[in-house]
């Protein structure tokens, strides 16, 4: 409360700051104060205190309004005084400034100018005076007014109090008033378990979300972890949980829930809580999904399907389990997402992290199988500090054009993947299944320039192909590239033998070959000999010694591997 000198009353002038706003009034002897105004009360029954602490006693007459307060529902005074020592004078109606209640009208339009700023004169108003004795309210007499109201949830309110601190000692008035917002009412399921998402008491303002743009809101009432049933198709532009206890959403006797909110992003937003969503989903919007807690997990698990897309932010979990058909882009711009073998939708656009995001993903494991569901996406952008992890799937970029050809990047994220034997945080593209055995699996890539697709393969060492096996096939590949490197201009890939990522075919890669030859990611032995790889092997091995040879034995497959290599390599140069 800041004060200062009148001149033309000879008085004190007093200027009380709420929300920031100096608000005015004149007298030093009627002080008002609001203590509990709150910016967002609850819709419903509002209860507004305010303490009236004067330095003087309040004189029989004084007056007391209350203006532009929203559906007052009656009022009481504790403290020094009582209700009873006052006088209700009239319900006002009208603009207050033109009411007889007020013992000083000129001063009060004075003091405030053109009138109350916050008056409404559609908004009734009460108007009440004080008839008992003189009183003291100093200190720890202070009265207290308080008002009961109701206000409607989405609305914004004005309310002011005015003292006119007339009476017989005749001194002017002061007032007090700010402005609160009551936020509109939050629809949530209602029951302490689940139910049927379409009864309508089971949500709390007896609607059921049901059109592009309505919000369904799973939070605080669930005592146990719940299932809410479709039970029909539901269309909602928002889903919220929010809750210790986790929800499930299930289609229950059928139904597909349709998130649509119109041109706008529809969302689906997890902020406490382990929850999970089994029905199918439709995107007639693109769905934005974020995870907001580090220990929480948000799960996809039914078909998602329709024209939108899909992004992932947050700092939680994200599981994508479900076989999904979306049309839309893939963002997973932060958090750890799981994808399952046939989440990602044919020819996707997949984009991991953001420049200013990271994200982990990881295709899970497939058990029971050597290689995982293929995925194939239109295209492939890992960020800086992000990672996607293939485990033991194959990845197909179906790039379009020469132009969009990834195979620069993929080489080099798979380099690095490669010479830190698959682990590591800091590697954009790895496997955390040759992580766990670098001696038995590896990650190789096959650009098809002619289809435009280059394929990222989970297998093992030496299978230049991606077959998921080192045979011959991979032996000849070797022996038709060996001796050339990026170095000599040569278009050296893992394709064309180089299966070590040192940029050159050489003696290494023959030898990692032959190490691996006869194995498959079904059979860790060597495989049984056709009859005319045996007899191509005698052939070499007969040159290299000068000799002859016998059938061999499968442990020496490596030996002949070496053998014929040596062969077509010394053939070739014979016929350049």
């Amino acid at each position: 409360m800041s004060c200062k000198k009148s001149a033309k009353r000879g008085g004190v002038f007093c200027c009380a700051a709420v929300f920031g706003v100096c608000l005015g009034g004149r007298g030093a002897l009627a002080e008002i104060f609001l203590n509990n105004l709150s910016q967002t009360p609850a819709a419903g029954i509002y209860t507004y205190t305010i303490s009236l602490d004067q330095a003087a006693n309040v004189q029989t007459n004084d007056g007391f309004v209350i203006y532009d307060f929203p559906g007052l529902a009656s009022w009481s005074i504790t403290g020094g005084l009582s209700s009873s020592q006052f006088q209700l004078t009239q319900t006002l109606t009208s603009n207050v400034l033109n009411q007889s209640s007020f013992v000083d009208k000129n001063a009060q339009a004075t003091a405030t100018g053109n009138g109350l700023p916050f008056d409404n004169p559609t908004i009734p108003n009460l108007s009440f005076s004080y008839v008992g004795p003189p009183a003291d309210l100093t200190g720890a007499d202070a009265a207290v007014l308080t008002l009961n109201s109701t206000v409607t949830g989405g609305a914004t309110y004005s309310v002011g109090v005015s003292v006119d601190h007339s009476g017989s000692a005749g001194f002017p008035y002061s007032y007090a008033s700010g402005i609160f917002a009551v936020p509109a009412e939050v629809n949530q399921w209602a029951p302490a378990g689940g139910g049927t998402w379409g009864v309508a008491t089971n949500w709390t303002a007896s609607v059921i979300p049901a059109n592009p743009g309505d919000a369904a809101n799973f939070l605080g009432n669930i005592t146990a972890g719940s299932t809410v049933t479709l039970d029909g198709d539901r269309t909602v532009g928002a889903v919220t949980f929010n809750n210790s206890n986790s929800y499930t959403l299930t289609s229950g006797t059928g139904g597909t829930l349709f998130l649509d909110n119109g041109s706008s992003a529809a969302t689906v937003t997890d902020v406490a809580g382990t929850h999970t969503i089994s029905a199918p989903v439709g995107l007639n919007s693109s769905a934005a999904v974020a995870v907001n807690n580090s220990g929480d997990t948000l799960t996809f698990s039914g078909a998602i399907t329709g024209s939108g897309g899909l992004t992932v932010s947050g700092s939680g979990s994200f599981i994508l389990s479900g076989s999904n058909s979306y049309g839309g882009a893939t963002n997973l711009s932060a958090g750890s997402v799981v994808l399952g073998g046939n989440a990602l939708p044919a020819n996707t656009s997949l984009t991991i992290g953001t420049s200013s995001t990271t994200a982990n993903v990881r295709i899970s494991f497939a058990p029971g199988v050597p290689i995982g569901p293929t995925s194939t996406v239109s295209g492939l952008t890992i960020n800086p500090g992000s990672q996607l992890n293939i485990t033991n799937h194959d990845l197909v970029i179906s790039y379009g054009s020469a132009a969009n050809d990834p195979v620069t990047t993929i080489r080099t994220q798979l380099t690095a993947a490669y010479k830190a034997k698959y682990s590591g945080a800091n590697l954009p593209l790895t496997s955390s299944t040759a992580a766990a055995s670098p001696s038995l699996f590896a990650v190789g890539y096959v650009d098809n320039t002619s289809t435009h697709q280059l394929t990222v393969g989970f297998t093992i060492p030496g299978d230049t192909n991606l077959s998921g096996a080192t045979d011959f096939t991979d032996l000849t590949t070797v022996a038709q590239f060996f001796g050339q490197s990026i170095a000599k201009g040569n278009n050296v890939s893992w394709s064309t033998g180089d299966v070590n990522y040192d940029n050159q075919v050489d003696f290494s890669d023959l030898t990692l070959v032959a190490q691996y030859f006869g194995q498959s990611l079904t059979k860790s032995q060597a495989s049984e000999l056709p009859a005319s790889f045996v007899a191509q092997y005698n052939l070499a091995l007969a040159e290299v010694r000068g000799g002859t040879s016998s059938v061999p034995e499968p442990g020496m497959i490596g030996v002949f591997a070496v053998a014929a290599v040596g062969l077509m390599v010394r053939r070739r140069a014979r016929v350049s």
